[in-house]
């Protein structure tokens, strides 16, 4: 016969988690004594490099995004520009001269003037006209520098259809002044400010159009 003593003491009965319960694991004592310890997560290791990737792909994303130098052209061919002066029309010029109003780029237009054999580029901005006959004469060797050909290079940024023009390269020829009067082109580059643009260096064309365009990107902006 059972001691009655048994049945008047308290009968402890181990918590078990809910989560055993309902999915049918018997309560252990070490499951129930015990709570697991959180072990480090190899996800948390690995933020560090994770941030260093994302880092990586922002910064060549940005590189990706940012407009590298380009050119643009334009011409001042005599047959599609606007004549304002030429003594080709002029009945008894004193000297041969010209003044052509051709167009540009960024809201800047170029004109192309000379005489007395001699030519150069000037420019135009808002209405008001920036001389630079006498820097790029003096940035030519020789004499009787004139504008090479008809074209006119503009270095700048392109974002989207957009082009903003930093510097203008143009080649100019002139004759050595010697007995053989070879001669020489060399390389002008313009640094495009508005109303204040300005001659700001020379290429002897011979070093090739690479290097007026290094140039050009170096001083133009």
């Amino acid at each position: 016969m059972a001691n009655p003593e048994t049945f008047s003491r308290p009968i402890r009965v181990p918590r078990v988690p809910w989560t055993d319960v309902a999915q049918g694991r018997a309560a252990t004592p070490s499951a129930v004594s015990q709570s697991p310890q959180p072990r480090p997560s190899m996800n948390r290791r690995n933020i560090p490099a994770r941030l260093a990737v994302l880092l990586a792909m922002g910064i060549a994303t940005a590189l990706a995004a940012e407009p590298k130098p380009t050119s643009e052209f334009t011409t001042t061919d005599p047959k599609k520009v606007k004549i304002l002066e030429d003594s080709s029309r002029e009945k008894n010029p004193g000297i041969d001269h010209f003044k052509h109003l051709c167009p540009g780029l960024g809201g800047y237009q170029v004109i192309h003037e000379g005489g007395d054999l001699r030519s150069w580029i000037n420019l135009r901005f808002a209405g008001k006209t920036t001389d630079l006959q006498g820097a790029t004469l003096a940035a030519c060797p020789g004499q009787f520098p004139a504008k090479a050909n008809d074209v006119v290079q503009w270095r700048g940024l392109r974002t989207g259809n957009d082009f903003e023009p930093y510097a203008i390269i143009y080649r100019m020829t002139s004759s050595a002044d010697d007995a053989k009067q070879m001669p020489i082109e060399t390389f002008i580059i313009i640094k495009l400010d508005k109303e204040k643009s300005r001659v700001v260096g020379q290429v002897p064309a011979k070093d090739g159009n690479a290097k007026a365009e290094v140039m050009a990107d170096r001083l133009g902006r």
